[in-house]
């Protein structure tokens, strides 16, 4: 037992100077909106401890700092509008979370839209009269400001260095090494998995949807590829099995190159490290084969690298928005099978109905059942499950602590101590388990029981509560449920989805090259997607053929690198004129086939007589594999 106290003591104490700054954050800002402005924007500093709690572990750049301080002003005076009218209420609690998931959330970061629609919520709870909204507007700026003010601070002064992203140079050398070990046979697989993902993630988030895309996004894009095509090469057994002596040495000769790369790039004249690029590429003596056709792509990205680097990024932002990019991602994500559009439409349907009663509600603190409802929601069906079980339980007994201690609080500064105790407790705390809830349902008790009877407003608590399971409940289960299987499914189907993409892209490569950022876009999409089915495999929710499943899966990361190839061919001039309705043709058939096939077995039968004897090996081996999916 005395182990036991022990152990609990150290977790708390870990957790408690984990937490400290998140608490010291909230603090002070309590304190001064408390004290210059009135107790009645305290829900203001919640949110903005939030956004601080997620945000002070990671690197933030200048336009973030505008981001956040634009969107919280902008976030203010959409909440305001939504308590002016009812179907201003509906329109904006259906358009406003839309607009944050689309833009700010991704599979790989599902909740990245929780901050911003949790400001939009909190502030539409107790909105300020027309004649105060000026007022509600300078604190929401005086605390942004203190919040840009608390990360810098933070940053500067107590976070540990946080590792970058893979630089250019950096990456070359990581390049050179994989290429070494790949020629030795001595790969590590973690870590070959660990950075393939790193470089994953930041092109995901490189290409989110109605992001700005500037010239040094565009250089990150093309490393990316040329570091997809080198994994291409390590990581697939198939290709492994024709790296004969002579392709040993190619590997090897490469991996120096890349060092001497590394060692030798600038921002200013790489002509000689371009003209040697082009000698190895002359004076390669490969036999045909995957193994050749994906040095000479590694070569080919490496000198539009080097050539791009030659013309320096101006000192000034040159952002510009990429609209074919940005029309894809519209596409993409506005079928009812994305994931985006399913969560966005659960939380906007969770909020228009339990603002709706709310809104009707004659009851005080109605605005309970929308707190409640909004963070039951969650994008995960299982999360958003578990807390409906999880957040009643906490309730239950912050209901039961409030009760036993309010009336021995000594007056009204006892109050407060004790409400910010419990809320900083509340942070110490892991958000969805049982003990989160506790503290916030003391800090709200407490709070409301200086207006009103304390045993009403624990009444009221738990009949909000109900009443926003209810709803949260009913939404998941009869609005596009995000179940992890159903999920799988959808991602599946989005592999195959994505080839057909895909293949458009290729097709635009027939008239001239189309720029790298939608196909390094869409490439990092099919792998993160690809990641997400193979994790669910490894602990499924239903009965399945995992053997099977995962067959089809290393079929179809096959089938997109020899896709991939075929763009890179394409576009170093495989085709002759002659050629081109006659490749256009064959690749809409291969689309149409896709579409219709997914997920069941694809039957490609289509004529490979094309002059260039590569772009031939490559469309036969992604036939060849496509005829390999079998139906499960």
């Amino acid at each position: 037992m005395e182990a036991k106290l022990r152990e609990w003591i150290l977790l708390f104490k870990k957790r408690f100077l984990t937490a400290l700054p998140v608490i010291l954050f909230f603090l002070f800002n309590f304190w001064v909106v408390t004290s210059f402005f009135g107790i009645q924007y305290a829900m203001v500093v919640s949110v903005f401890t939030t956004v601080f709690q997620i945000q002070h572990l990671r690197n933030q750049s200048i336009l973030y700092f505008v981001k956040v301080i634009c969107f919280s002003l902008l976030l203010c005076v959409l909440a305001f509008l939504a308590s002016l009218h009812l179907a201003l209420c509906i329109g904006l609690n259906i358009c406003v979370p839309f607009l944050l998931i689309f833009v700010q959330a991704s599979q790989i970061n599902p909740k990245g839209y929780f901050a911003y629609a949790m400001m939009f919520v909190f502030l539409e709870l107790m909105p300020p009269a027309p004649s105060a909204l000026w007022m509600e507007l300078i604190v929401v700026f005086v605390i942004s400001l203190i919040l840009v003010a608390a990360l810098l601070f933070y940053s500067r002064f107590f976070r540990k260095p946080v590792e970058k992203g893979e630089g250019i140079h950096q990456g070359f050398q990581k390049l050179a090494d994989l290429l070494d070990r790949f020629a030795e046979n001595k790969m590590n697989r973690k870590e070959l998995y660990d950075l393939k993902n790193s470089f994953y993630k930041i092109s995901y988030n490189n290409h989110k949807p109605f992001s700005l895309y500037s010239e040094k996004t565009k250089l990150q894009d093309m490393f990316f590829v040329l570091f997809q095509r080198v994994f291409y090469l390590v990581s697939d057994s198939v290709w492994q099995d024709e790296t004969e002596k002579k392709g040993i040495q190619e590997i090897r000769y490469l991996a120096q190159f890349l060092r001497k790369v590394d060692r030798e790039v600038s921002r200013g004249e790489n002509g000689i490290l371009i003209q040697q690029a082009y000698a190895m590429l002359e004076e390669m003596r490969l036999p045909e084969g995957r193994l050749r056709i994906c040095v000479r792509s590694i070569l080919h990205m490496l000198i539009l690298i080097l050539r791009t680097m030659e013309h320096p990024v101006p000192h000034r932002l040159a952002w510009k928005i990429n609209g074919r990019e940005l029309l894809v991602h519209i596409r993409r994500k506005c079928t009812m099978g994305s994931f985006e559009m399913r969560v966005a439409l659960r939380l906007a349907v969770v909020l228009v109905v339990s603002f709706t009663i709310s809104w009707f509600l004659p009851v005080t603190h109605s605005y309970w059942i929308p707190l409640n409802a909004f963070l039951l929601i969650q994008p995960d069906y299982e999360e958003s499950a578990h807390r409906m079980k999880t957040r009643p339980i906490g309730t239950v007994i912050g209901c039961v602590i409030e009760y036993l201690i309010y009336p021995y609080l000594p007056g009204m500064a006892g109050r407060f101590a004790f409400a910010l105790v419990m809320l900083s407790l509340m942070y110490c705390a892991t958000p969805g388990t049982w003990n989160h809830p506790i503290f916030s349902t003391c800090y709200a008790l407490t709070l409301a029981s200086m207006t009103m009877e304390e045993t009403l407003a624990i009444e009221l608590r738990m009949i909000y509560l109900l009443a926003a399971v209810g709803i949260v409940f009913l939404v998941n289960v009869f609005v596009f449920p995000t179940k992890k299987k159903v999920l799988f499914q959808l991602n599946i189907k989005e592999l195959f989805r994505a080839q057909k993409e895909y293949w458009e892209i290729v097709k635009d490569s027939v008239y001239g090259w189309q720029g790298i950022s939608v196909s390094s876009g869409l490439l990092a999409h099919f792998h993160m997607i690809y990641e997400q089915v193979m994790d669910y495999l490894k602990n499924p929710t239903e009965e399945l053929d995992q053997d099977a499943y995962r067959r089809n899966l290393l079929t179809l990361w096959h089938m997109f690198s020899e896709l991939e190839q075929i763009e890179y061919l394409i576009e170093a001039g495989a085709l002759s004129p002659e050629e081109y309705q006659s490749f256009l043709g064959m690749a809409s058939s291969i689309q149409e086939q896709i579409q219709a096939a997914s997920p069941r077995q694809i039957q490609l039968s289509q004529a490979v007589n094309y002059q260039e004897k590569d772009l031939n090996y490559v469309l036969e081996q992604y036939l060849k594999n496509a005829a390999k999916l079998q139906k499960v």
